[in-house]
């Protein structure tokens, strides 16, 4: 392990301590004040917690490329957590541009304005979300990575 990899799953670190801290001011913020909970701030709230998530993975993940570690028996659950927990971050971002079409572009239908609405979004969003690397961690696609010390899905090449 090189200077460059112990600097940059440091910097890594660091950076996810700091994105969970400021994730759980915002958390508790939005619960503990009823006046914040409108379906903007509520859609951002469901970014903001897998914002969290996705933080709290790449730390770990750091915390083992630090340590080192082979390719022991929880390596293809972390790639599973790291793949699952990207594309949720990705999917509420999705969320919350399709509200953002509806309110400016299509304001006339109201039906797709609807908090009930959009708790099945975020529903449908979550379940995706954790399910999408699935074939790939059941199957044994995701292995680990020497060059890069991460386990993630293998991409194969076969000519």
């Amino acid at each position: 392990m090189d200077a460059f990899d112990i600097f940059s799953s440091l910097v890594m670190i660091i950076n996810s301590i700091f994105d969970i801290i400021y994730a759980l001011v915002f958390i508790i913020t939005v619960i503990t004040h009823h006046q914040y909970q409108t379906l903007n701030i509520l859609l951002i709230l469901n970014s903001t917690i897998a914002g969290f998530i996705a933080n709290v993975i790449c730390m770990c993940q750091s915390i083992y490329q630090l340590i080192d570690i082979d390719d022991d028996i929880l390596c293809p659950f972390r790639g599973f957590l790291l793949h699952s927990g990207t594309g949720l971050l990705y999917h509420t971002l999705c969320v919350q541009a399709f509200y953002r079409l509806i309110v400016i572009v299509y304001s006339t239908r109201r039906s797709f304005q609807t908090k009930r609405f959009y708790i099945f979004m975020v529903t449908v969003q979550w379940f995706i979300s954790c399910t999408f690397a699935l074939p790939f961690f059941l199957t044994g696609g995701i292995q680990y990575e020497a060059g890069s010390r991460i386990c993630q899905v293998k991409l194969r090449i076969d000519l």
